[in-house]
């Protein structure tokens, strides 16, 4: 999307990458918002003017504010933080109108520090001062209104803001949370809107493995500004290309990238310094890129969970043979988008074989397919984790005759995935280097579990299903009561 569609003007500097374009025929609160910006002492570079434009247009039919979400993505030293400041001063001070803020970080102590900041710079007008009062104690912090407005920090999690209506929740750092923070942070929130109209506004630099909220709602947000429907999304998102002059960028000399990185930077012409990223990718390509780039720094990993050469080596051109017993792995990946499901076969001398029978969107197929395959062929077991986004599939297989469910724990999970990759490089697994396979482990990364274990994770925004059902699948070989073990390794490594 270029800038002129997005309505951005040249003079700005560099248009977003991604973004929702402005609608000038909604009127929009972002002059108001930016002009307590500049009483506030900081006034808003471009960037963070359109972003308020946007963020604050208001919907004609009912009068509201027409987006429910404002996700802002944009590199460090951007100020995506001074954006919160007169956000809160509009929304709290509007007279005859009482509004609740609430704001939440990485951890409370974050979310209090940040909180802080803000209240420190609000009473430091002296206009402002004389209007507010903020009260501390051991157990809550809060800025007050006349009007009964409040600003209010809260902790990451479903029960700080338990029973509360907030007008305007402001999620910081939103790279920093898991899919398990944000379920628990959105049931704080999420019931008030059945009641009354509110806005969420995410705010986050680029993120790394564990960016799960992160990686779902910049999906999410781009599709949404992408398509130019009347989505209820505002998105924004400051980041340079994945590919330059047809060269990753993880591969470009020093100068280009820094300089790319600089073409790109939403301060590029108000004060952002050179030198300042130049030594930045001197000294830390993968984490300048992240910080200064926009791009996750698992997404410029050139290596997946398992080594390149491992994967080389362990290709067959074999195939399970036809008249044997083999087992089913199936996985699903998180956020539902794909399924997949593979074969396994161990022979005499415990050489396994992984073959990809099907990956396909979505979960709906699965309970079918998985049933036709076992009235076909000898499944001796059918492998799937039964937690997660699988959980339901498991238990409804465990209900279908003639599937012999292996179901797998969640405390299972790091022995099964170190497990594959060691056979991999022991050669006593082959893969026949199913594209499907090959993508899936190119996009894989190690995350830490647990006391010291590890399982497969997602790189960036690829689903890994065809790498974690062939993991699966060698587990539920292993495991099936149905099948005569055959030991593949001459020494005990589980």
């Amino acid at each position: 999307m270029s800038g002129d569609d997005l309505g951005w003007l040249p003079s700005w500097g560099p248009a977003p990458r991604y973004a929702t374009r402005r609608r000038p025929e909604r009127k929009t609160y972002g002059a108001a918002v930016a002009k307590i910006a500049r009483a506030l002492g900081k006034p808003f570079f471009p960037w963070q003017r359109f972003a308020v434009d946007v963020g604050l247009e208001v919907d004609p039919d009912t009068g509201q504010l027409f987006y429910d979400e404002v996700i802002i993505i944009v590199p460090r030293r951007s100020g995506k933080t001074v954006l919160i400041d007169p956000l809160v001063v509009w929304r709290c001070g509007r007279p005859k109108i009482t509004q609740q803020v609430w704001i939440t970080a990485q951890k409370l102590d974050s979310a209090v520090a940040r909180w802080k900041a803000s209240t420190d710079a609000i009473i430091a007008v002296p206009s402002l001062d004389a209007q507010v009062t903020r009260h501390v104690s051991n157990t809550r912090e809060q800025l007050f209104w006349p009007t009964g407005s409040k600003f209010v920090p809260f902790g990451p999690d479903g029960k700080s803001m338990h029973g509360e209506d907030p007008d305007l929740v402001l999620v910081d750092e939103l790279w920093s949370f898991t899919r398990s923070q944000q379920r628990e942070i959105e049931a704080g929130y999420e019931p008030a809107r059945s009641v009354k109209a509110g806005q969420v506004w995410k705010l986050s630099a680029a993120g790394n493995a564990k960016s799960d909220w992160l990686k779902t709602d910049r999906i999410r947000g781009r599709a949404a500004a992408v398509s130019g429907g009347d989505h209820r999304i505002a998105f924004l998102e400051f980041c340079i290309p994945d590919v330059f002059d047809g060269v990753k960028v993880s591969q470009l000399d020093d100068g280009t990238l820094a300089q790319l990185i600089l073409d790109n930077h939403p301060r590029r012409d108000h004060g952002v310094r050179p030198q300042v990223i130049r030594d930045a990718v001197a000294k830390d390509r993968p984490a300048a890129i992240r910080a200064y780039g926009g791009i996750d720094e698992t997404d410029v990993r050139d290596e997946g969970a398992i080594p390149s050469q491992v994967i080389a080596d362990a290709r067959t051109t074999g195939q399970i043979p036809d008249d044997v017993p083999v087992v089913l792995g199936v996985a699903v990946d998180d956020d539902r988008r794909e399924s997949s499901v593979s074969a396994f076969w161990r022979d005499a001398g415990g050489i396994g074989r992984t073959e990809l029978l099907r990956k396909s969107g979505g979960t709906r197929w699965l309970i079918s397919y998985i049933d036709e395959r076992c009235g076909r062929n000898e499944v001796r077991g059918v492998g799937i984790l039964r937690a997660g986004a699988s959980r339901d599939i498991a238990d409804e297989l465990d209900g279908v005759p003639g599937v012999p469910l292996v179901p797998i724990s969640q405390t299972d999970l790091t022995g099964l995935c170190n497990r594959f990759a060691d056979e991999m490089e022991a050669l006593t697994v082959l893969h026949r280097g199913e594209p499907e396979f090959l993508e899936a482990v190119q996009a894989s990364d190690w995350r830490k579990q647990g006391s010291g274990g590890r399982v497969f994770v997602p790189q960036g925004e690829t689903p890994i299903v065809a790498l974690s059902s062939f993991s699966i699948s060698v587990f539920t070989w292993d495991h099936s009561p149905e099948i005569e073990k055959v030991k593949p390794y001459s020494w005990a490594a589980y």
